[in-house]
């Protein structure tokens, strides 16, 4: 009996540990933008225990990740890059950072009215401009794009919500927004707010560096009436491995291989976005996760 019930004890502590290892925690996004809802694509797609973290944005995301309070997060490259700019305390703590998958791209939105019939960025000089809340990663696609193009508009710091609202009163003249569009709160307004939008054109040869030239054609949101140029922000799925164990390496090099072998379940029943991960790491230009480099049989780094 004795022997019995020591067995069973056993037995409990390996499920409860396999339970512990296996529970995945993914710092993800606004709930219900596309952070989140990949998130939650994933989450039905393996039988890791998924724990949907959701944030403010990619800023909050690093930031919770250089602070082990996730395992995973969604980052925008910008984020990770602007971090290079920073002293050497703050350079030291991303040396860990790894990207786990790359994935999609995001586009910059910078969002007006069509009475003040801005024909392109340079327009915004010594204009109001918001640029995010400090946990987004549009306060940091903002803040570089002002620095790289020395545009010397007045930085606001406000969240898409109250950009909006400022927008429409004449308190800003423009925010930016970045999202893969259509971007639902976009999409999704009023016809009577949706009528008095229109976007900036967004082209400056110094923006090439870490973004991507795309164009947002006409009719992607009702209210969009013609092409607009712009630029598209890579974002990717990455780890913090400073103090990784064995069984969290092992997450996720299950996470990874469950997203490769299944990626037609994802592009059929998930997210748009799913379409646009190739699998593709030639113009990463970040250190790759061993787990990654293992199932893909990767050379780099």
């Amino acid at each position: 009996m004795k022997k019995a019930f020591n067995l069973l004890l056993v037995n409990i502590f390996i499920l409860s540990a396999v339970e512990s290892f296996s529970q995945v925690r993914i710092m993800a996004g606004f709930k219900d933008a596309t952070y989140y809802r990949m998130t939650k694509d994933i989450s039905a797609i393996t039988e890791l225990k998924i724990d949907i973290l959701p944030s403010a944005g990619s800023m909050q995301n690093f930031k919770a990740l250089m602070k082990d309070a996730c395992d995973l997060a969604f980052l925008q490259y910008d984020v990770i890059f602007f971090q290079l700019g920073l002293n050497a305390d703050d350079q030291a703590k991303i040396d860990n950072l790894k990207i786990v998958l790359p994935l999609g791209m995001e586009e910059i939105h910078l969002i007006t009215l069509k009475s003040n019939d801005f024909k392109g960025i340079d327009d915004l000089e010594g204009k109001k401009v918001a640029i995010g809340s400090k946990n987004q990663g549009t306060y940091i696609t903002a803040s570089y794009i002002k620095s790289v193009t020395k545009i010397k508009w007045k930085s606001i710091a406000l969240g898409f919500n109250d950009a909006l609202e400022a927008l429409l009163v004449g308190d800003v003249a423009a925010f930016f927004f970045v999202g893969s569009a259509p971007v639902n709160k976009l999409y999704d307004l009023p016809e009577n707010i949706q009528s008095k939008l229109t976007l900036i054109p967004l082209t400056h040869p110094k923006l090439q560096e870490y973004y991507t030239p795309v164009t947002l054609k006409s009719g992607t949101y009702q209210w969009l009436k013609e092409d607009i140029a712009t630029y598209g922000v890579r974002y990717a799925l990455a780890t913090n491995t400073k103090a990784e164990t064995s069984a969290e390496y092992d997450n996720i090099k299950k996470l990874v291989e469950d997203i490769r072998t299944k990626y037609d379940v994802l592009v059929q029943n998930g997210h748009e976005q799913w379409k646009e991960v190739d699998f593709k790491f030639d113009n990463i230009k970040w250190p790759i996760h061993s787990a990654t480099m293992e199932i893909f049989n990767l050379k780099r780094f």
